[in-house]
């Protein structure tokens, strides 16, 4: 019996699915793949990336997919290997992306009997119990399934890039990757995924149409779904049409271009104040791939972002769970937001060939976003104890090309890229929302590299963050993917500091970077990026700031830029907020 091996199959159907890379760390149980993957990468396109922790695997392979709509496979060893991955899956799970994550699992002969590195007290091999929470669905593969293999391949290919993205996950046992069954793996595995987009039917399109032109203050409201779906030409198109004005939430940002009149900026705890005041006082609001989050939503408190009712919500979304989840839907719409707003801007011109003229509701919010403009731009003249970060934020606008990304990590910096960055192209603006994890801003920006090797890629970034994960300098300089990691250094978890600072009356504990002797202390970035054969910078104005920026613009290894920023300086006011609970 010849056949293929488990290991056999797996490396084809990546290789006949077009998976350029394959991404991880590797442990005893996974070898064998490895060993499979040095011959057959010979012949193919398949390219394997050794990272030096498994969450930079997984932030990777998100990063990409955010950029290009194609997952990527990781694989990790069994027990720690896998466990590492799991911040990173489950943030590409609660972001929706799309990833194959490949994990070993021991011998099935010595399963529950403590096999080294099984997770077995409760559950033999328990492993994938960890991932079924956080994955779209999880398989255990032992030897007597290599039969089926290309099956389950497929299947989990397919669910992990239609509806909803997220990551599927593969559990392969060591003996069925060396068992061998007759099988092999179609070539057009492309004949097994669906080729068309969900739409809609005529009457709820001709229903959200009559409801959007009897609008007196409509908005658009786009979200993470609206970039998934890559449906940013239908909503300029749309709102063009309608005199709507966009908002954004912080996924959705870079859907519409920010420097258009007719873009308000992100809603929510973070939000700009047009922003803001437009969904608060609109009577519709078209919503797009957003699942209105607690941050976007500003607690859910009526009256800060949402009056919803009285405002009318149409709800676009292709999962229907997040369809009237909170909020009370004037009309839902199960579809891909792309193909959905098509169908609305095709049923509006068959009405009428004119677009609204502006309404005097419109006129007001031009003129609230021009006071906006006025108080940004007034802020960013601030002076204070180290870098304005609006200023410094402005000043890399300037700088950096018309296509370049900017990715951010978790933390205040990202707050004050949703808030004050203007992207003008779509996907210019990557974050993370959902898991909301430190350390996806530097992982992730190395899969966007991936993803847009001719790209300049900004990955913006707190001190925390950045100490988490700096060992992705040396996965940067081995496969020649730079990256700008500019770092907004206030030696303290800002975010935390802030809460104790204003709810806590000031009881400052376990949120500043500092010694025994209450010295503000963090690593030397600037030395730590040269260990990694990269370059540093530490930058204590604006102008070492645009000198070391266009220095490293034009580098072709990464840059760390440790910028000291002004501790005391605080994000605009935009109308949104955040309640938490309060002891009595």
């Amino acid at each position: 019996m010849e056949g293929l091996t488990g290991a056999e199959v797996i490396v084809e159907f990546l290789i006949k699915a077009k998976i350029p890379y394959f991404i991880g760390y590797p442990g005893h149980t996974v070898t064998e793949i490895l060993d499979i993957v040095y011959d057959k990468s010979k012949d193919s396109e398949l390219e394997t990336i050794l990272v030096r922790h498994e969450a930079t695997a997984a932030f990777m392979a998100d990063g990409y997919f955010r950029v290009k709509h194609k997952p990527l496979a990781i694989w990790t060893h069994t027990g720690p290997g896998a466990t590492n991955a799991i911040t990173g899956v489950a943030t590409a799970f609660l972001d929706s992306s799309a990833m194959l994550v490949f994990t070993g699992e021991p011998w099935s002969l010595y399963h529950g009997r403590g096999a080294y590195q099984e997770i077995y007290r409760n559950v033999d091999a328990e492993l994938p119990s960890l991932f079924r929470p956080i994955t779209k669905r999880v398989w255990q593969v032992k030897g007597s399934d290599v039969k089926r293999l290309p099956e389950v391949l497929i299947r989990g290919y397919k669910l992990a890039i239609t509806g909803r993205p997220g990551p599927v996950l593969f559990d392969v046992t060591q003996e069925a990757l060396v068992e061998r069954a007759q099988v092999s793996v179609p070539s057009n595995l492309g004949s097994y995924i669906p080729s068309s987009r969900i739409g809609s039917d005529k009457d709820t399109i001709s229903r959200a149409v009559e409801i959007l032109i009897k609008a007196e203050r409509p908005i658009i409201l786009a979200g993470g779904g609206a970039l998934i779906s890559e449906a940013w030409e239908e909503i300029e198109g749309l709102s063009n049409i309608l005199q709507a004005p966009v908002v954004t939430t912080i996924m959705g940002k870079s859907c519409f271009n920010e420097e258009k009149e007719l873009s308000l900026g992100i809603i929510g705890t973070w939000g700009t104040m047009p922003a803001n005041k437009a969904t608060r006082e609109a009577d519709v609001i078209l919503a797009i791939g957003t699942r209105f989050s607690e941050t976007d939503s500003s607690s859910w408190l009526n009256g800060y972002t949402f009056s919803i009712p009285p405002t009318k919500l149409i709800q676009i979304d292709i999962d229907p769970y997040e369809i009237g989840k909170y909020y009370p839907v004037e009309l839902g719409i199960i579809g891909d937001a792309k193909t959905v707003l098509k169908q609305i801007i095709e049923r509006i011109s068959e009405i009428t060939q004119k677009a609204r003229v502006k309404h005097e509701w419109l006129n007001n919010l031009l003129l609230a976003k021009k006071q906006w403009t006025e108080m940004v731009e007034e802020y960013s003249k601030r002076e204070g104890d180290g870098v304005n970060p609006l200023s410094l934020i402005r000043k890399m606008m300037e700088l950096l090309p018309s296509d370049g990304i900017v990715v951010t990590d978790v933390g205040n910096h990202q707050k004050w890229v949703a808030q004050q960055f203007l992207a003008k192209r779509p996907l210019s603006t990557i974050t993370t929302m959902g898991f909301a994890s430190m350390g996806f801003g530097p992982s992730a920006s190395l899969g966007v590299k991936l993803a847009k090797r001719e790209s300049p890629v900004v990955c913006v970034t707190g001190d925390g963050g950045f100490v988490m994960s700096s060992n992705v300098l040396a996965t940067s300089f081995e496969y020649q993917l730079p990256v700008i990691y500019v770092i907004f250094n206030d030696f303290r978890l800002g975010s935390i500091y802030s809460l104790q600072k204003n709810f806590y009356k000031g009881r400052i504990i376990a949120s500043e970077f500092k010694t025994k002797r209450g010295e503000p202390y963090n690593p030397d970035f600037t030395l730590l990026a040269k260990s990694y054969k990269c370059e540093g910078r530490e930058i204590r104005n604006l102008e070492e700031f645009s000198k070391a920026f266009k220095e490293a613009i034009s580098s072709d290894i990464s840059y760390v830029l440790d910028v000291r920023i002004d501790k005391d300086a605080r994000l605009l006011p935009g109308g949104g907020t955040w309640i938490l609970p309060r002891r009595e």
